[in-house]
């Protein structure tokens, strides 16, 4: 025979669950109970609701755990709340990835009136929640576009603005590598890299390269999409595309994104991020098309001042004069003699350039033509090409410029840079084989540096 206290027992359990079956929130109750492996948590009743939001029949879920349920694989955040409730009989609240389901569950743990049991009462935010971190994600990204382009208008110097960019993007995205393709359509070059620890660059080696050969297939994709998006490249190889699927396998390439830089609508570049890492706090397609747009615009208006430069004469980064005006000059003193021709080659700028970024090596151009003007006038001083100055000394002689080399070369062992050297005077063959002579006695001095000095080769 029950006892009065069985009798009310059962009597508010049914009460319970035909109210919970009048909730539109999916809910359940959960008994605690203890086994031998332990304290357990099993569902006794669920309405409607819930097996519609778990997309489960009741029968099957009644007399399960959550994780015999296949609702978590996983005790989760709503197990410890649970307990928590039972013995405090207090109400509980959080929110949940429920893996399984694949949802976001904002939940409510209640207590009842029964001994060792609750009310879970649970609500999907899944597409709150998306937008959250649709929102976040955004938000993230402007930051890092912001930043971006504050250094792009605010670097004086480009070659460091653009070593910078690609240095804020790396940590944005964490690709292998980040580099900036130039064209003008017949060829494209590699001009700007970043490369992560322990990846090999590749920047000579995408030099002059031809446009038709490497580009055509990315300028195809651009007829229908925004950016070159390929995210596991061994689809090239299923799709029949294996000169592709070899270039970038060289490279050990397993993805990459490629976003054209248009300047009034004319394509002149590409920037491309290598294995790069798509995570939900970054949209990587939007930061490299937003940038890309800015970059097309600074590297357009670079290549302007360049050929203003080579006009004007002047080497926009030294301050010397450039290649064009050293080509002028040789040609109108062509045949005189008397005229000192000095080469210097810049030693390790490469190695530098590796190891210290693009803008390390700027500086050095900049400190090494500073301290070739204390020792010749500036006129008188060309950037003849990327790492090589020549400086041409008018009515001099072989012993003249025989000091003047021994006194720089003993004045470099003083600074943070070193150079190879060599000179030579014009006689009645011209300046040109002078010019001739100069260079290879600086590629002597190059080799004999490089001999003592492997490791900046």
């Amino acid at each position: 025979m029950s006892t009065d206290k069985e009798i009310d027992k059962r009597i508010t359990g049914v009460w319970i669950d035909e109210a919970m079956d009048l909730l539109q929130v999916p809910s359940c109750i959960v008994e605690m109970a203890d086994s031998r492996s332990g304290r357990i948590y099993r569902i006794r009743y669920v309405n409607s609701a819930f097996c519609q939001l778990t997309g489960k029949h009741r029968d099957f879920l009644i007399g399960k755990s959550f994780i015999q349920a296949g609702i978590t694989e996983k005790e989760s955040g709503w197990i410890s709340a649970m307990e928590a409730v039972i013995e405090g009989e207090r109400v509980m609240k959080g929110k949940l990835y429920a893996d399984i389901l694949g949802k976001w569950i904002r939940f409510s743990v209640s207590p009842v009136h029964m001994a060792h049991e609750c009310i879970v009462s649970c609500v999907d935010i899944s597409e709150e929640e998306a937008r959250r971190r649709r929102l976040r994600r955004a938000n993230t990204t402007n930051e890092t576009v912001i930043r971006v382009i504050r250094r792009l208008v605010s670097e004086p110097c480009f070659s460091r603005a653009m070593q910078g960019i690609l240095s804020d993007l790396s940590e944005a995205i964490h690709p292998d590598r980040l580099y900036v393709l130039e064209t003008d359509r017949k060829t494209i070059s590699n001009t700007y890299e970043w490369c992560a620890p322990g990846v090999k660059s590749e920047i000579e080696s995408l030099q002059n390269l031809s446009y038709d050969e490497y580009m055509l297939s990315w300028e195809k994709c651009l007829e229908t999409d925004t950016s070159v998006v390929i995210p596991d490249i061994e689809e090239l190889r299923k799709q029949g595309d294996i000169d592709g699927y070899n270039i970038l396998k060289r490279q050990n390439i397993r993805n990459l994104m490629s976003t054209p830089l248009y300047y009034q609508g004319k394509l002149i570049g590409f920037l491309v991020a290598d294995n790069y890492e798509e995570n939900e706090m970054m949209n990587t397609r939007y930061l490299l098309e937003t940038v890309g747009a800015f970059m097309a615009m600074y590297v357009a208006n670079r290549r302007l001042l360049e050929q203003l430069e080579f006009a004007s004469g002047k080497d926009s980064l030294t301050g010397v004069k450039n290649r064009n005006a050293m080509d002028i000059y040789f040609n109108q003193h062509a045949g005189e003699s008397h005229l000192g021709v000095l080469f210097i080659d810049v030693n390790g700028l490469k190695y530098l350039n590796d190891t210290q970024g693009h803008a390390e090596g700027d500086r050095l151009l900049q400190n090494l033509a500073e301290f070739l003007c204390n020792y010749f006038p500036r006129d008188n001083i060309y950037r003849s090409g990327g790492d090589e100055f020549v400086i041409v000394t008018p009515g001099t002689t072989e012993e003249k410029m025989r000091g003047k080399t021994r006194e720089i070369k003993d004045a470099m062992q003083k600074e943070s840079f070193s150079f190879a050297i060599g000179y030579a005077v014009s006689d009645h063959r011209g300046i040109q084989q002078a010019a001739i002579r100069a260079d290879q006695r600086m590629y002597q001095d190059k080799r004999e540096y490089y001999q003592n000095h492997p490791r900046y080769r």
